[in-house]
């Protein structure tokens, strides 16, 4: 494995989230807020990253998401990242989504069906106990 695919991590700031792709592990974590204006220059690393790490043919892949608060730029661009993942099932790899949200946000519970519908993917919902 590449030593750029081995891991990527983005602390979060006010308005963006603690983004922590792990290429080892397979695992793909995004929690927190994203209220960046401009979601799609804050995205474009994480699908520079997932597009190489794909095509290192990774067999399994687990994205857990965990949003309190996400701009609608956002939701967009995290939309357009996970249609990417299940792109790659087709090549053969296993693709896990864990949806998390606070006991009470409706609002980020229906994103994530939402997006479970419109992507024709299983996702595992759970409470985030934050």
């Amino acid at each position: 494995m590449e030593p750029e695919l081995k891991k990527l991590v983005i602390e979060k700031t006010v308005t963006s989230p603690y983004i922590e792709f792990d290429g080892e592990k397979r695992e793909l974590v995004m929690m927190g807020r994203s209220r960046d204006e401009n979601a799609h220059e804050f995205f474009v690393p994480l699908f520079v990253w997932l597009e190489k790490f794909l095509k290192s043919n990774p067999d399994q892949i687990t994205l857990n998401v965990s949003f309190e608060y996400m701009a609608t730029s956002a939701g967009k661009q995290l939309f357009e990242l996970i249609k990417l993942l299940k792109k790659s099932e087709t090549i053969g790899n296993s693709i896990t989504v864990n949806w998390y949200y606070e006991e009470e946000d409706e609002d980020m519970e229906q994103m994530g069906v939402d997006f479970s519908n419109l992507l024709e993917m299983k996702f595992n919902f759970g409470i985030w106990d934050n």
